[in-house]
């Protein structure tokens, strides 16, 4: 008989390799498991819950980059999606979409306004009435004393077709106005967690937003004058058609002769619509200045980030089901399950 030759693939370290390979690309392509470390997604998600992430459903990337190979869907109102945080894209979030781009949101006394319509709180039925079932009082670290999960209230709500659990707290917590934010911007998406009153979300990542900056010269126009200072906190701004006008502030007072001269300016507003091309910036606010000094931003004036959005190339993917789920992990090597706190009924667990 004659015998085979042997290849590669399909023996040894060959077949190793190839195993290996295609491991990493499912990972990379197709699908992840990721942790839940904390309870801002309570009920929905619990801690040690350990979930597969859909990562192609969105598109594929260009391999240990966020940039996309080529795009799908784009997540939609109601999605779990995980993300990399936006003011540092090496941790990793979890949370759900509540704004599209190009949405209104608000959130007041507990409730939520997408497009000025209040989102219905309901009494929980069916699947998310059973998600209260797996609550216990450890759950709500620092609040065992005053009694854990009796210091909240069960409620859920529908964006487009998914229906979802929430939790509010009971002391008046929710007694808070946040926003209204508007609009959404394009590639961007506004984010909350389920824990209503226990999670660091785009409500509370504003203040980490950045303003652009950059560099304007400014140039006399009638040049046989004396010189003319600019002092600092002048405000500056753009006129392109069909756009709303930016403003700048100048952040250092200068003093204009006879050559231009180059100064930093900030933006007056956080947030990517401060980031303008070459050109852009073309007057002053005051009248008086725009008819005697010129100016003109020779490159682009760039940094503005709107922190509380997540940019679409953070997206990482869409959190599917729970294939592990425990109550502790073991205490040496703190991320493996320990075997006697395995929550079975969790197991394939769909998120919604």
């Amino acid at each position: 008989m004659k015998k085979q030759p042997r290849r590669f693939w399909n023996e040894g370290i060959g077949s190793f390799i190839i195993a290996i390979l295609i491991a990493l690309i499912i990972r990379w392509a197709f699908m992840e498991a990721y942790v839940i470390p904390s309870g801002s997604m309570l009920p929905t998600l619990l801690v040690n819950d350990h979930i597969f992430v859909n990562k192609a459903v969105y598109g594929v990337r260009v391999p240990f980059t966020t940039d996309w190979l080529f795009q799908l869907a784009e997540p939609g109102r109601g999605d779990v999606i995980v993300f990399r945080y936006p003011s540092d894209p090496n941790l990793y979030y979890i949370k759900r979409v509540i704004g599209v781009p190009g949405d209104s949101v608000l959130y007041e006394n507990g409730n939520l306004y997408i497009n000025q319509q209040l989102v219905e709180k309901e009494v929980p039925r069916g699947r998310t009435l059973k998600e209260w079932s797996w609550l216990k009082d450890n759950d709500f670290v620092g609040e065992l004393n005053a009694g854990g999960l009796g210091n909240y209230s069960h409620w859920q709500e529908s964006l487009g077709d998914r229906v979802y659990s929430i939790l509010l707290k009971q002391d008046g917590t929710q007694q808070l106005e946040f926003g209204p934010y508007a609009p959404v911007p394009e590639g961007h998406y506004f984010v909350m967690g389920d824990n209503r009153d226990n999670s660091q979300d785009s409500r509370f990542w504003a203040s980490l937003s950045t303003p652009a900056k950059g560099v304007v010269t400014l140039e006399k126009i009638k040049k046989g004058e004396s010189s003319l200072t600019i002092e600092a906190g002048t405000l500056l701004k753009t006129r392109v058609q069909g756009k709303r006008e930016i403003r700048y502030k100048i952040t250092s007072s200068v003093k204009l002769g006879q050559r231009p001269v180059d100064v930093a300016v900030e933006c007056m507003e956080a947030g990517p619509a401060g980031n303008v091309g070459p050109g852009e910036i073309q007057s002053f606010e005051d009248q008086e200045l725009q008819g005697a000094v010129k100016v003109f931003n020779a490159g682009p004036v760039l940094g503005g980030q709107d922190k509380k959005y997540v940019p679409r190339e953070y997206v990482v993917g869409r959190a599917m089901f729970v294939w592990l789920s425990c109550e502790e992990r073991l205490p040496v090597v703190d991320f493996l399950c320990n075997p006697l706190s395995i929550r079975w009924g969790r197991l394939f667990h769909s998120v919604k």
